[in-house]
């Protein structure tokens, strides 16, 4: 099965949940955290990492994205996908 969401986006997204939830922020700042920053996605807001509504946006859509492929690799695990997608004009 060839996955949609990269190793990179469920990297970011566990970031982005990190911040959402004030679990980062506190102690050194990863290099990811500060691209956060850097990209406007969250601001620093005293001690704590604030995710900004540019951040929440991206946030949601990773979470659409990996409900998505679970739901995909649900149904392909129940014989639902219909086998491999033929190219056109195969034999």
């Amino acid at each position: 099965m060839t996955f949609i969401i990269s190793l990179e986006e469920l990297a970011l997204h566990h970031c982005l949940m990190q911040v959402d939830g004030h679990a980062a922020g506190r102690g050194s700042e990863t290099e990811l955290q500060a691209r956060l920053v850097a990209g406007g996605m969250a601001v620093r807001d005293g001690d704590a990492l604030v995710l900004t509504p540019a951040g929440v946006e991206l946030c949601r859509s990773l979470q659409h994205k990996i409900a998505a492929e679970k739901e995909a690799e649900r149904v392909l695990a129940e014989g639902g996908g219909g086998g491999e997608p033929q190219a056109h004009g195969a034999a």
